[in-house]
């Protein structure tokens, strides 16, 4: 008799079906809240300093041609010429990043030797933002101004 009444109750308060499914209202209160973070946090920023920022470009063209070499090799992969392209674009892809890798390290030994040989006190920061980079941090761990070394 409950069960009968509890229905009968449940079909006065939800006469209908809905039409839409509960999906789609999450799948819009999703890109909603998805939406709005987005335009008031707006994307994270990159924080440390990247090798390759000056360089992107031609970097991204020898990568281009790399993978273009990668697809003509995996169309015809017995084909020995398409091999030999392939290997020569992945050599110099490869000695290229080295190369501005290598630069990239020079230019900021050069930078903090010159900092210190004038006593600057930016030589600390710029360390402190090298060593952090090649971390991949954005800020030192936390430390309590009571923890003392022994």
């Amino acid at each position: 008799m409950s069960r009968q009444l509890f229905q009968q109750q449940l079909a006065l308060e939800f006469p209908e079906e809905f039409s839409v499914p509960v999906s789609t209202h999450w799948e819009e209160l999703k890109s909603s809240i998805l939406t709005t973070c987005q335009n008031t946090l707006g994307h994270a920023q990159k924080k440390h300093q990247d090798r390759f920022d000056s360089n992107d470009q031609s970097l991204k063209d020898l990568i281009d041609q790399k993978r273009k070499a990668l697809m003509d090799l995996k169309k015809d992969p017995k084909s020995t010429a398409k091999k030999a392209a392939y290997q020569q674009k992945k050599a110099i892809v490869q000695r290229e990043t080295r190369r501005l890798k290598n630069k990239w390290w020079t230019d900021k030994a050069k930078e903090i030797q010159g900092l210190a040989d004038r006593n600057d006190t930016s030589f600390f920061s710029l360390q402190q933002r090298l060593y952090m980079a090649h971390l991949h941090m954005d800020k030192p761990p936390y430390v309590a101004k009571t923890a003392q070394i022994s």
